[in-house]
Order: structure tokens, then C-alpha cells, then sequence
């Protein structure tokens, strides 16, 4: 157990959470929906970021890579991409070189 779980700040917290706050909030016990946040990441920023309402599907991809992403690449950016499978779009491929 962590130290501070014995301190009586902490204790009168978590008894105010259980108490007072926890029964009036929705979450975490709640039914949670799914939201996806896309970006791109460079060595200094965040760019194209994008969220959408539901998980990733190719077309969401799709959609992401020839409307947000591409169109905030330069000459010589590099995009990795992992092994999901939305993420092998020959479209995608196809806007990403151009």
C-alpha cells in the first residue's frame, strides 16, 4: 500500500469521494462509448489531430489520411504507421504519396 494512504488528508479525500462525489457521477461505473483520437506527431508539435465518435474503420481512416493528414505533410516527412488493419488502405498509401 502507498505511504499516503495513511496520511488523514488522504483518507478524509477518499471518504468525501465515496461519500459525497462518487454516487452523483455516471462514470466509472457507467456504460463507457468508445471515442478515437488520430494524430499525426512531430519532433516539436501535434498536428492534424482528429476525433471521432466510435472506433477507427478503414473509411474513418481513410477519411483522416486524404482530409487532415496529407494535406499537413512536407517534402520529406516520414509516416509510420503500426499493423492495424485499417491502417493497410491502398487509398490511404495512394494519398500519403502524393
Amino acid at each position: 500500500m502507498a505511504a499516503e494512504c495513511a496520511r488523514a488528508d488522504v483518507r478524509n479525500e477518499r471518504r468525501v469521494w465515496r461519500g459525497h462525489r462518487q454516487p452523483r457521477m455516471s462514470a466509472p461505473f457507467g456504460h463507457w462509448k468508445t471515442h478515437t483520437f488520430i494524430a499525426g506527431l512531430r519532433c516539436n508539435e501535434l498536428c492534424a489531430p482528429w476525433v471521432i465518435d466510435g472506433p477507427i474503420t478503414r473509411l474513418a481512416f481513410e477519411a483522416y489520411i486524404e482530409t487532415q493528414l496529407a494535406p499537413s505533410l512536407h517534402k520529406g516527412d516520414v509516416v509510420i504507421l503500426d499493423n492495424l488493419a485499417v491502417h493497410k488502405s491502398e487509398k490511404a498509401a495512394h494519398c500519403l504519396k502524393q
